[in-house]
């Protein structure tokens, strides 16, 4: 009779301890899934991942200062933006017919505060043979400034990069 108490008691215990490790795994479990879908929402948020929530574009114009002022197309330029630790990030465009340039940032620099601060456009290659005139860097390159925010889009310009005409 001892040991068949024993045994009940013995096998009662085992029960509750089973049961309460199974619950403290799920609950783990569950805090993990928490945790990983609370991360995976930031990273969704800020703009990583393959549903794109923002858009950042930074805009401007490249003009040759040769008396009257004309705009240049076919000029690279590039979004050089110094993330913490010196690291440097790029984005890159070209002037259209007009002389204008729209570029689109890519994700990864959507989510830092300090784009203004951090972030310059540079003139990186003039065209041969420019038609509008033969060209020396004058502004090699120039902050950028918020200047439109709307719905997940935000527009930073650097207005008008100088080219001077050489002579």
């Amino acid at each position: 009779m001892e040991k068949i108490l024993y045994v009940l008691i013995m096998a009662f215990l085992l029960l509750l301890f089973s049961e309460t490790a199974a619950r403290t795994t799920k609950r783990k479990a569950e805090e993990t899934a928490v945790q990983l879908s609370q991360e995976a929402e930031l990273v969704r948020e800020a703009g990583y991942g393959d549903e794109k929530l923002s858009t950042v574009l930074v805009d401007g114009a490249v003009v040759c200062s040769a008396g009257v002022k004309s705009l240049v197309p076919g000029v690279e330029v590039g979004v050089e933006c110094k993330i913490g630790g010196g690291k440097v990030r790029w984005a890159y465009g070209k002037t259209d017919e007009s002389g204008e340039f729209l570029i689109d940032l890519p994700s990864h620099l959507h989510a830092n505060p300090k784009l203004e601060e951090d972030c310059v456009v540079r003139v990186l290659h003039i065209p041969k043979g420019s038609s509008t005139c033969n060209t020396a860097i004058v502004q090699r390159f120039k902050p950028i400034k918020l200047s439109f925010v709307h719905e997940g889009t935000r527009v930073y310009s650097a207005r008008t990069l100088t080219l001077a005409r050489i002579v």
